[in-house]
């Protein structure tokens, strides 16, 4: 969350904390949707329009368990789900591949 109270602007990393600063009426935020699931009452939600934000994830392994039959089939699963209408692929991966 980043905030401006007073001409100044705050970078907050605690989304629990942020949601009480917005339920106080000391600021707002824009927030992924998972921390939004147990926000406090009185607390409105505003759609950010037909392109909103997005968030890149990606999957952190050891070297050891990248190798790992499970970890491969994980990928391989990730790697072959159907994306949401409106997204891409971002391209090849950057590390190792299964």
């Amino acid at each position: 969350m980043r905030g401006a109270a007073g001409g100044r602007c705050a970078e907050l990393y605690y989304d629990g904390f942020a949601l009480s600063l917005v339920a106080k009426g000391i600021g707002t935020a824009i927030m992924p949707w998972t921390a939004l699931l147990g926000r406090p009452p009185g607390i409105a939600l505003t759609d950010l329009g037909p392109n909103p934000p997005t968030r890149t994830v990606g999957f952190v392994t050891t070297p050891d368990l990248a190798d790992s039959l499970a970890v491969r089939a994980l990928i391989r699963e990730l790697r072959s789900a159907p994306l949401p209408d409106g997204l891409r692929p971002l391209g090849p991966s950057r590390g190792r591949t299964a």
